[in-house]
Protein backbone atom coordinates (compact mmCIF):
# COMPACT_ATOMS: atom_id res chain seq x y z
CA UNK A 1 0.00 0.00 0.00
CA UNK A 2 1.09 3.25 -1.14
CA UNK A 3 1.44 6.36 1.64
CA UNK A 4 -0.64 9.21 0.80
CA UNK A 5 0.88 12.56 0.34
CA UNK A 6 -0.09 13.34 3.57
CA UNK A 7 1.22 10.48 5.11
CA UNK A 8 4.71 11.98 3.66
CA UNK A 9 4.15 15.58 4.37
CA UNK A 10 3.47 13.73 8.17
CA UNK A 11 6.71 11.82 7.94
CA UNK A 12 8.77 14.69 6.19
CA UNK A 13 8.10 17.31 9.08
CA UNK A 14 8.76 14.33 11.55
CA UNK A 15 12.12 14.08 10.22
CA UNK A 16 12.89 17.37 10.21
CA UNK A 17 11.90 17.90 13.56
CA UNK A 18 14.12 14.74 14.78
CA UNK A 19 17.04 15.94 12.72
CA UNK A 20 17.16 19.61 13.92
CA UNK A 21 16.54 19.03 17.74
CA UNK A 22 18.15 16.46 20.24
CA UNK A 23 15.42 14.85 21.88
CA UNK A 24 14.78 11.78 24.29
CA UNK A 25 11.67 10.04 25.55
CA UNK A 26 10.18 8.48 28.56
CA UNK A 27 7.64 5.93 28.98
CA UNK A 28 6.18 6.19 32.69
CA UNK A 29 3.24 4.71 34.41
CA UNK A 30 0.52 7.17 36.35
CA UNK A 31 2.41 6.82 39.68
CA UNK A 32 5.55 7.33 38.29
CA UNK A 33 7.59 4.70 37.71
CA UNK A 34 9.85 4.27 34.43
CA UNK A 35 8.42 1.78 31.78
CA UNK A 36 11.07 2.41 28.86
CA UNK A 37 13.45 5.53 27.84
CA UNK A 38 15.51 6.24 25.24
CA UNK A 39 17.12 9.02 23.13
CA UNK A 40 19.58 11.79 24.76
CA UNK A 41 19.14 11.53 28.22
CA UNK A 42 22.71 12.13 29.06
CA UNK A 43 22.90 14.89 26.71
CA UNK A 44 20.26 16.46 28.74
CA UNK A 45 21.87 15.81 32.28
CA UNK A 46 18.89 13.70 33.25
CA UNK A 47 19.71 10.55 36.01
CA UNK A 48 20.82 7.25 34.66
CA UNK A 49 17.26 6.11 35.86
CA UNK A 50 16.78 2.23 35.69
CA UNK A 51 13.64 1.00 34.76
CA UNK A 52 11.06 0.28 37.81
CA UNK A 53 12.23 2.84 39.52
CA UNK A 54 9.60 5.86 40.73
CA UNK A 55 11.64 9.16 38.63
CA UNK A 56 9.55 11.86 40.49
CA UNK A 57 11.24 12.41 43.23
CA UNK A 58 14.32 13.72 40.27
CA UNK A 59 12.33 14.53 37.60
CA UNK A 60 10.90 17.37 39.51
CA UNK A 61 9.66 19.28 36.28
CA UNK A 62 6.92 16.06 36.06
CA UNK A 63 5.45 15.87 40.02
CA UNK A 64 2.29 18.16 39.66
CA UNK A 65 1.54 16.74 36.15
CA UNK A 66 1.46 12.98 37.56
CA UNK A 67 -0.92 11.82 37.82
CA UNK A 68 -1.99 13.39 34.50
CA UNK A 69 -5.95 15.10 34.05
CA UNK A 70 -5.85 14.84 30.87
CA UNK A 71 -4.43 13.31 27.60
CA UNK A 72 -1.94 16.46 26.63
CA UNK A 73 0.49 18.57 28.46
CA UNK A 74 2.91 21.12 27.19
CA UNK A 75 5.94 22.43 30.08
CA UNK A 76 7.53 25.22 27.69
CA UNK A 77 10.92 26.47 27.96
CA UNK A 78 12.15 23.95 31.31
CA UNK A 79 15.62 25.19 32.40
CA UNK A 80 17.57 21.50 32.41
CA UNK A 81 20.87 22.11 35.04
CA UNK A 82 23.13 25.60 33.47
CA UNK A 83 23.29 25.03 30.06
CA UNK A 84 19.63 22.69 28.45
CA UNK A 85 16.29 24.08 28.12
CA UNK A 86 14.32 21.70 26.72
CA UNK A 87 10.10 21.44 26.14
CA UNK A 88 8.33 18.94 27.40
CA UNK A 89 5.49 17.08 25.89
CA UNK A 90 3.78 14.69 28.37
CA UNK A 91 1.26 12.69 26.08
CA UNK A 92 -1.73 10.41 28.39
CA UNK A 93 -1.63 6.79 26.61
CA UNK A 94 -4.02 3.98 27.88
CA UNK A 95 -1.77 2.32 30.47
CA UNK A 96 1.53 4.63 30.70
CA UNK A 97 2.44 8.27 30.08
CA UNK A 98 5.16 9.46 27.19
CA UNK A 99 7.12 12.13 27.78
CA UNK A 100 9.03 13.45 24.72
CA UNK A 101 11.66 15.75 25.66
CA UNK A 102 13.10 18.22 23.01
CA UNK A 103 16.14 20.51 23.40
CA UNK A 104 15.37 23.88 22.46
CA UNK A 105 19.16 25.60 23.97
CA UNK A 106 20.13 26.33 20.90
CA UNK A 107 16.94 28.33 19.70
CA UNK A 108 17.14 30.14 23.27
CA UNK A 109 20.65 31.29 22.29
CA UNK A 110 19.88 32.92 19.37
CA UNK A 111 16.72 34.44 21.06
CA UNK A 112 19.08 35.86 24.10
CA UNK A 113 21.52 37.18 21.68
CA UNK A 114 18.80 38.83 18.93
CA UNK A 115 17.15 40.38 22.54
CA UNK A 116 20.58 41.92 23.42
CA UNK A 117 21.18 42.96 19.90
CA UNK A 118 18.11 44.52 20.05
CA UNK A 119 18.63 46.42 23.32
CA UNK A 120 21.85 47.56 21.83
CA UNK A 121 20.31 49.06 19.24
CA UNK A 122 17.66 50.40 21.67
CA UNK A 123 20.65 52.12 23.86
CA UNK A 124 22.27 53.36 20.74
CA UNK A 125 18.94 55.51 19.45
CA UNK A 126 18.47 57.57 22.75
CA UNK A 127 22.48 58.11 22.62
CA UNK A 128 22.12 59.29 19.34
CA UNK A 129 18.88 61.39 19.83
CA UNK A 130 20.33 62.90 23.18
CA UNK A 131 23.47 63.63 21.73
CA UNK A 132 21.56 65.06 18.45
CA UNK A 133 19.38 67.51 21.24
CA UNK A 134 22.14 68.36 23.24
Amino acid sequence: MTASPVDNIVARVQQLTLEADSFAYLAIDAQGLLLDQGGELSYMSLPDWQAGENILDSALFLQSYIPMKSNYECIECFQLGDSCVIDVHLFNDDDCILVVLIDRSSEMAVEATLKQQRNELKLNQRRARKQKGA
